[in-house]
């Protein structure tokens, strides 16, 4: 089982500390946002900072206000069948946020 840990990021603290922890990853390139319950609320990736900066956020702002929150979740059992289903539908989704989630690691939802 891979060890996610290192893209795990408290969705309060500030971007800029965000952006340090993302030029650390040197494969996956996304944070995954959690709460105080350590539930998933979001993921970051560089692009939606650059985005957070287009639309006037700052380095001091918290990663939640920078964050993607439609994200779609991928529960036990969920087939390729499935997988194709959601990304057909949504077009877009982060491979490694398939493979935190076929891997069983519960603690973040």
């Amino acid at each position: 089982m891979d060890d996610f840990s290192k893209n795990i990021i408290s969705h309060t603290v500030s971007v800029i500390e965000a952006m340090k922890k993302l030029n650390e990853l040197s494969e996956t390139l996304t944070l995954f946002a959690i709460d105080e319950q350590q539930r998933l609320v979001g993921t970051l990736t560089d692009g939606d900072v650059r985005r957070g900066f287009i639309n006037g956020l700052t380095l001091t702002d918290p990663v939640e206000k920078f964050m993607f929150t439609s994200f779609q979740k991928i529960n036990n059992g969920f087939s390729i069948y499935d997988f194709k289903k959601v990304r057909e539908k949504f077009r877009k989704i982060n491979p490694i946020t398939y493979k935190l989630f076929c891997a069983k690691i519960h603690y973040l939802i």
